[in-house]
């Protein structure tokens, strides 16, 4: 009984700073929700909040909060339709059971919606590779639009019967510069490793890590930069095993909290051989390639989104030789990637910002 107590009043507590902080939201724009997975450290999450902020700059961004405390909020006039202009449902994997309640209370609210470059299916560790997708269907004819980040997820809402559907590209396209980075004379290899916290295999056992522990030995010896870099704290970990099977202990894995640390770590840099979605994507917005190691349906998504389908490598069942072809002919490829890859995220730029542009002027 106390325990119970004890959460009810640190509940209480939370709402009371909630409606406080939304009561000081006395800049006189309006507001969107926004549904998105923030606060956990992980820079492609919050690069697309930062990307969404970019093109709503008349508009202050809000997160949504929990069901209940969104339903206590609305009683005091802080949420639902008469506190927001809109709600948005994120860049990420957002179309997937774990959102699924957050989005249709937004609508329950009778709050209008739309996604912003959303992708659809596993979201990542956290989810088997295949989820289900009951419920959305209903959820996503009820949007003002349904912006897609890639083929795969557009067509996967075309079969739930979304014919408003439209591929706008990823949300982090908006954080492209108007120009690439230019690849340094002395080649730079950025590498991120990502895994879930319970796998704990040595690279060896994974051929497609044999493969990468294969060239960075060979890339070191030639004198190639090679740079670690974690999209999220728990990459550390993993990354630092590849570096550390390749004999590179000396080499430290890197920890951009924003888009602008990221550009700056991977700075001239041949290409990238990554695991995490949004590496690869971060990188593509500054003309870098990747080798993508798909984990997950939603790497080869984008990597298709962008017509690099050719170097999304699958991470479990990838063979040690069909991984290591395809980073002999990165080396080779790469810079002539550049401007094609650089010219096709500035495209996808222009359509996310069209895209949210109308979501905006659209009548309740």
């Amino acid at each position: 009984m106390l325990g119970l107590l004890r959460q009810k009043m640190a509940d209480r507590q939370l709402l009371l700073s909630d409606a406080n902080q939304r009561k000081e939201m006395t800049s006189g724009k309006a507001r969107l929700g926004y549904i998105g997975a923030l606060g956990d450290g992980n820079l492609g999450d919050e690069a697309m909040f930062a990307a969404a902020k970019r093109l709503y700059p008349n508009h202050e961004l809000v997160t949504l909060l929990s069901t209940w405390r969104e339903t206590e909020l609305a009683a005091k006039g802080l949420s639902g339709p008469s506190f927001f202009a809109g709600v948005i449902l994120g860049g990420g994997t957002l179309i997937s059971p774990y959102w699924l309640p957050a989005i249709l209370h937004a609508q329950q609210q009778g709050c209008r919606t739309w996604t912003l470059g959303s992708g659809i299916g596993s979201s990542g560790f956290g989810d088997e590779a295949a989820v289900g997708l009951d419920g959305w269907s209903d959820c996503l004819k009820q949007m003002s639009g349904v912006g897609i980040r890639g083929p795969r997820s557009l067509d996967t809402a075309r079969q739930l019967g979304i014919g408003n559907a439209e591929q706008i590209g990823d949300l982090a396209a908006v954080l492209t510069p108007d120009a690439p980075q230019v690849p340094h004379e002395r080649r730079k290899i950025v590498v991120n490793i990502a895994a879930s916290p319970s796998d704990t295999r040595s690279p060896t056992e994974i051929p497609a890590l044999t493969a990468v522990v294969n060239y960075l030995q060979l890339a070191d010896q030639f004198g190639d930069e090679i740079v670690g870099v974690a999209m999220h704290r728990t990459d550390g970990g993993p990354t630092r095993r590849v570096l550390d099977a390749a004999g590179l202990e000396h080499i430290s894995v890197q920890l951009p909290t924003d888009f602008a640390a990221f550009a700056k770590w991977v700075d001239g840099a041949h290409f990238t051989i990554s695991v995490r979605l949004h590496a690869a994507i971060l990188a593509a917005n500054l003309g870098i390639p990747s080798i993508s190691l798909g984990y997950r349906d939603k790497n080869l998504d984008f990597m298709q989104s962008i017509g690099q389908e050719r170097w999304h490598i699958p991470l479990e069942t990838a063979s040690l030789d069909e991984t290591t072809d395809a980073i002999k002919a990165m080396e080779v490829d790469a810079h002539g990637l550049r401007d094609s890859i650089h010219t096709q995220m500035l495209a996808y730029r222009d359509q996310v910002t069209r895209y949210a542009t109308r979501m905006v002027a659209v009548s309740p």
